[in-house]
């Protein structure tokens, strides 16, 4: 009995390993086995469904980062210069999965996901697209034994995720996309998510100012495998490079360089992970305890985390509506132009509730590498990337953090002085107002709140907007065009903005302790009553209208009382 037992458990721990190689030539409808011409040519029937609205290719790496096939990578080059896309999305797989067409339905899936996510994107009106699959060996072991696999698999891609041959074609991509004038996103998905997030470190320490024609647009990373203390020491390698920090007197609004995205219902990585290591590694160095065996993904650790994901009250439409008449509004929402960190999301009442990025309070401030925990319902598991909800999120996060994506300022002084002809064009109470226009003021003030750099220069801005926001806003009011108007409701209006972006500023401790002149100014305006009240309606969600729920302006307070300036 005791043999037989052992003999079942023997088999089901059998295992095959998989081979390292090549599975395609220079384009992706050339398998380079014979014996997988068949499934080849099945998903590659789908895949080119419309070659004039996208292309898809393949570029497969080695576990030592050198590419398998170099014409891969040359033609993928290439047909970016020749398609012309609007948009090019290089993708990297994560655990599970590689480039293999002959190995059942699981091991493709990634691969019909993308190719899924990419149509969608055109009928999205989105332009055209191409796309780049990058693979590598994810899947070393088939059988029970793969599953544990996955530290392994891990310190993997971070090897390849180091190499330059993979840094030099991700380069040439992005090189290739912004000379077409092209939207070039780099994503990688849990441990691709891993691999980018290294090379995307290694590329920004390396590049120079005025020098980044070789970077994306923006490194997304979806539901990243990494553990939290290795993202913690890119995220500090990232904010120290010369890219992020060259001009530290800039007025330019923040876009990040890196935004990791990890769902609260990614149960891989809050769970399953910790699990694995533990399981598996019952005789583990104390070494490897220390460091790895029971720390969290970086979604879940909140030291990590630079930003929170809060509701608004926001909806949109007004009454629920049909899901496909739902869906083309998400899309409609997300491809408007924004400054505004913020993004639509759908709720059980079949319309749309708006979240909104902000930093947490006494959070890390990280302006090259944004962490966020996202709402569940755009992510329901750790692999559910490829669906309308995410795709139409991932539109408004690049949206919102490409400075060039849309005609919007770009700077604080541009930002500041679109707010005051709004105010002088549209004032509240006028005829003719209309919600959307305080929408519209709400959004290019937490633009500027929540990009705004931390110095000397765009703190003084503020306070000195806030010392000469009376008679500036009034002298320039066009009565003629907007009726009469209650002056002080829009001084104070005016005023309750400068407070919503100034708020934020509580935690730029090296910025205030180095500046008794700002200070000072701050001091002597918050002597008057009137400022004093503005301050205090710069927390109006509670009213239920224009800001979020706010522990950054009881941080504001704090920050006041510390300095001894008088609080509301």
């Amino acid at each position: 009995m005791g043999a037989l037992l052992g003999c079942s458990l023997l088999s089901s721990c059998t295992f095959r390993i998989r081979p390292e190689k090549a599975y395609f030539d220079g384009s992706i409808t050339t398998p380079k086995h014979e014996n997988a011409w068949r499934v080849a040519r099945r998903f590659d029937s789908e895949l080119s469904r419309d070659q004039n609205t996208n292309r898809f290719f393949v570029a497969e790496f080695a576990q030592d980062g050198q590419p398998k096939v170099s014409q891969q990578l040359i033609t993928a080059v290439e047909q970016i210069k020749e398609f012309n896309p609007k948009t090019v999305l290089l993708y990297i797989h994560g655990w599970h999965n590689d480039s293999s067409p002959d190995c059942g339905e699981a091991k493709k899936k990634d691969m019909n996901d993308l190719d899924g996510l990419v149509h969608r994107m055109v009928e999205a009106k989105m332009g055209r697209v191409l796309a780049i699959y990058v693979a590598w060996r994810g899947e070393s072991l088939d059988g029970l034994l793969k599953w544990g696999t996955l530290t392994g698999r891990r310190r993997v891609a971070r090897k390849i995720g180091e190499s330059p041959y993979l840094q030099n074609f991700l380069g040439d991509v992005a090189e290739a996309g912004k000379q077409q004038g092209s939207n070039v996103i780099f994503a990688g998905h849990s441990l691709g998510g891993v691999l980018l997030e290294k090379s995307a470190t290694l590329m920004i320490e390396k590049t120079k100012p005025g020098k980044e024609q070789r970077l994306p647009h923006l490194f997304l990373l979806a539901n990243s495998a990494e553990l939290s203390f290795v993202s913690k020491e890119q995220m500090d390698r990232v904010n120290k490079s010369e890219i992020v920090n060259c001009q530290p007197e800039n007025t330019r609004l923040l876009a990040p360089r890196i935004l990791a995205v990890t769902s609260s219902k990614d149960l891989a990585n809050m769970f399953l992970q910790p699990l694995n290591n533990y399981l598996l590694h019952p005789f583990a160095t104390l070494s490897y305890v220390r460091h790895e065996l029971f720390v969290n993904s970086m979604g879940f650790d909140r030291s990590t985390r630079s930003h929170d994901v809060q509701k608004t009250v926001e909806q949109q439409p007004q009454r629920p509506v049909s899901d496909c008449d739902l869906k083309a509004l998400q899309f409609k929402l997300s491809l408007a132009p924004t400054l505004d960190p913020a993004f639509w999301v759908p709720n059980k009442d079949h319309r749309l509730t708006k979240y909104r990025i902000v930093p947490r309070p006494d959070g890390v401030r990280t302006p090259g590498f944004w962490n966020i925990k996202s709402p569940g319902s755009i992510s329901l598991n750790h692999n559910d990337v490829y669906d309308d909800k995410f795709l139409a999120a991932g539109v408004s996060w690049f949206r919102m953090l490409n400075h060039n994506y849309a005609d919007l300022p770009d700077t604080l002084p541009e930002m500041l002085a679109g707010l005051k002809k709004e105010l002088r064009t549209h004032p509240p109470g006028s005829p003719g107002y209309k919600e959307d226009r305080r929408l519209h003021r709400t959004q290019w003030t937490m633009g500027a709140a929540l990009r705004m750099p931390y110095n000397k220069t765009t703190f003084g801005l503020l306070l000195g907007e806030l010392e000469n926001s009376d008679a500036e806003i009034i002298d320039e009011l066009d009565t003629a065009r907007t009726g009469p108007a209650d002056y002080a409701a829009i001084v104070r209006s005016h005023r309750v903005h400068l407070f919503a972006i100034l708020k934020y500023t509580y935690s730029a401790h090296a910025v205030w302790d180095s500046s008794p002149d700002l200070l000072a100014r701050l001091r002597a305006l918050m002597e008057k009553e009137p400022l004093r009240d503005a301050l205090a309606r710069a927390g109006a969600a509670e009213s239920g209208k224009d800001f979020e729920s706010d522990k950054n302006l009881n941080s504001f307070y704090k920050f006041l009382r510390k300095h001894a300036i008088r609080t509301p």
